[in-house]
């Protein structure tokens, strides 16, 4: 028997998992936290991750896709994540949700927070500046 015959992996068959199987059959231990606990335990309730988002998007040493990375973390937190599409022949027009005037205030003051002639400049990320 030649070595590319033999199967190296044949001793661990009796260990693999069986379907339907769990592999971790008793879950997390009582008791253990989060991780999105403890990061808000940390952050003071993720007010920091905020504070942090807040000064990339405004200050002016930051770089566009800085911005673009600080735009899209807060929009996200402030509208929630864009749905994606799972089936291809849905019309693309049924994920959009309506907007709360809360949530338009809201992105509007994030417009107001960019440092002066920051959109007029081109300073989207879209390669125009």
């Amino acid at each position: 028997m030649t070595r590319e015959n033999i199967d190296l992996a044949a001793h661990l068959k009796a260990y693999r998992f069986k379907p339907g199987q769990s592999g971790n059959p008793s879950g997390r231990p009582r008791g253990s936290r989060d991780f999105a606990e403890l990061i808000a335990e940390e952050t003071r309730g993720g007010a920091e991750l905020v504070e942090y988002a807040l000064k990339v998007l405004r200050s002016p040493k930051s770089k566009a896709a800085g911005k673009q990375w600080a735009v899209k973390y807060l929009t996200e937190r402030m509208l929630g994540r864009t749905p994606q599409a799972t089936d291809e022949k849905r019309n693309a027009f049924a994920f959009f949700q309506a907007i709360t005037p809360e949530q338009i205030e809201a992105s509007q003051r994030m417009m107001e927070a960019l440092p002066e002639g920051e959109i007029e400049r081109g300073q989207s990320g879209n390669g125009a500046g």
